[in-house]
């Protein structure tokens, strides 16, 4: 069988990307970002003021509609996507993006969606986001989808049992699925690739 890919999907500020980026390290895999992608596809910052969150959904849509091939390609190619190894891909936020995603990858997509209570996502903000503001990224366009994507996840993470527990949950679930895949144990000694901004 191939090797699975992981997508990981869930509004901001749920702790979806640190657990992706820990997954990726206990699986020894790749990991792909699309919000990390579509980052690095912004303006020279040094020039000027860094994007909005809404900017960057914006952007991230633009991309989606132009050519869902090309960004999909260009997201696990950023990533180091093996098509022989497993992968953790972070930042899944279109439906659409998944008859894409399973004509490049092999494998088994199995979707994991992250979520946790408002309260907790505000207080993860670094500026302290309003609930009115925190509501507003959620209507954007771009998280159009994430109620379908839970809908169909093959997991739902819930962070609010703590970043640990969560984690743990969701090793304890793979290791169910795939013996074989073998998980390292998590660790507090991540490599620099994990220790990136939650999204």
């Amino acid at each position: 069988m191939s090797a699975p890919a992981f997508l990981v999907s869930g509004p901001s500020r749920v702790g979806k990307t640190t657990i992706a980026r820990r997954l990726a390290d206990a699986l020894m895999c790749p990991f792909a970002s699309f919000g990390d992608f579509v980052r690095s596809q912004t303006p020279d910052l040094s020039r000027g003021p860094t994007l909005t969150r809404t900017e960057l959904q914006d952007l991230g849509q633009q991309l989606v509609t132009k050519d869902p091939v090309a960004f999909c390609r260009s997201v696990l190619l950023s990533g180091g996507f093996e098509p022989d190894r497993p992968l953790v891909l972070d930042g899944l936020r279109h439906l659409a993006l998944l008859p894409v995603l399973s004509s490049i990858i092999a494998g088994p997509l199995k979707i994991i969606y992250v979520e946790a209570a408002h309260d907790l996502r505000i207080s993860r903000w670094e500026d302290k986001i309003t609930e009115a503001a925190l509501l507003s990224v959620d209507s954007h366009a771009v998280e159009a989808d994430l109620g379908g994507i839970r809908e169909i996840a093959d997991l739902v993470v819930n962070t609010e049992i703590g970043a640990e527990a969560a984690f743990c949950g969701l090793i304890d679930w793979i290791t169910g699925l795939y013996p074989d895949l073998g998980t390292g144990p998590p660790s507090d000694d991540l490599p620099a690739h994990s220790r990136s901004a939650e999204s």
